[in-house]
C-alpha cells in the first residue's frame, strides 16, 4: 500500500519552529562562551581557568567579540544567561573576583549590573557582598546597582528561602566594612554621591568670604 504522507506545516507553525531553535540556539551559544569566561579547553589533555576566571580583559573581550560573532549583532547580549552556565557575566566576575574584567563589562560592554542569574535570582552585587570583596561591591555601587534589592544565593550555608539585601549578605558572613558600605548606599550615600558632595563643600568653602568663615 501506499505509505501516508506526513501532513504539511502551515507557515504559521514553521515559524514558531524556527523562532524555538533559534533561541535554543542563542542559549546553547549563551552557555558555550559563559562557560568559557571561567573555564578554557586546553586539548585533550584538560582544562584551564577562563579569562574572567584568571581576570585577563584581553582574553575576555576577545572571547565576547567571538560570541556576537557567533550569533550576530543584533541577537547578542551581554546579559544573557545560559541553561548549564545560570549566571550572566557580570555575575561570573563578581562570582570570582574579577574586578578588572568587570569594570570592562560594565564600560564597554554594557553589562546591567542588576541582572539576576536564573538560579536563583541572585545579582551581582548580592554575590560580592556575600564574599566581602569590597573593590567589587564598590564598582557594581558605581554602575548603579542597587543595594536596597533582596535576593536569595545558592550557597551550602544558606536557606534556599532566605532572601535579604546585600548588606545583609554581608552581615550574615562578617564582611563589617562591605555592610557598612552597603548601608549608606541604601541611604543614597553611594561613593559617586559622596565625592560629588565633598567636591560641592570643598568648593562652598573656597568661594567662602572672610565673613562667611
Amino acid at each position: 500500500g501506499a505509505v501516508p504522507r506526513a501532513p504539511r506545516r502551515s507557515p504559521a507553525s514553521l515559524v514558531g519552529v524556527a523562532a524555538v531553535r533559534r533561541l535554543e540556539a542563542l542559549s546553547a551559544a549563551a552557555d558555550l562562551h559563559l562557560g568559557a569566561l571561567l573555564r578554557t579547553r586546553t586539548g585533550l589533555s584538560g582544562w584551564a581557568r577562563g579569562p574572567v576566571a584568571s581576570n585577563d580583559v584581553c582574553a575576555m573581550n576577545k572571547l565576547l567579540r567571538s560570541w556576537r560573532k557567533r550569533v550576530g549583532e543584533d541577537a547578542f547580549d551581554i546579559n544573557a544567561v545560559g541553561e548549564a552556565v545560570p549566571f550572566c557575566a557580570l555575575s561570573l566576575a563578581a562570582r570570582v573576583g574579577a574586578a578588572r574584567c568587570a569594570a570592562e563589562l560594565v564600560r564597554r560592554w554594557g553589562a546591567a549590573p542588576g541582572t539576576r542569574d536564573s538560579e536563583c535570582g541572585a545579582t551581582p552585587l548580592a554575590e560580592a557582598a556575600y564574599r566581602g570583596n569590597e573593590t567589587m561591591t564598590a564598582l557594581l555601587l558605581r554602575a548603579g546597582a542597587d543595594a536596597r534589592e533582596c535576593s536569595r544565593l545558592r550557597q551550602p550555608d544558606v536557606p534556599h528561602d532566605l532572601a535579604m539585601t546585600p548588606a545583609g549578605w554581608a552581615d550574615r558572613r562578617g564582611n563589617r566594612a562591605v555592610a557598612e558600605m552597603l548601608r549608606r548606599a541604601e541611604a543614597g550615600a553611594t561613593p559617586a554621591k559622596r565625592r560629588a558632595q565633598g567636591g560641592s563643600r570643598a568648593r562652598a568653602t573656597t568661594n567662602a568670604t572672610p565673613a562667611m568663615l
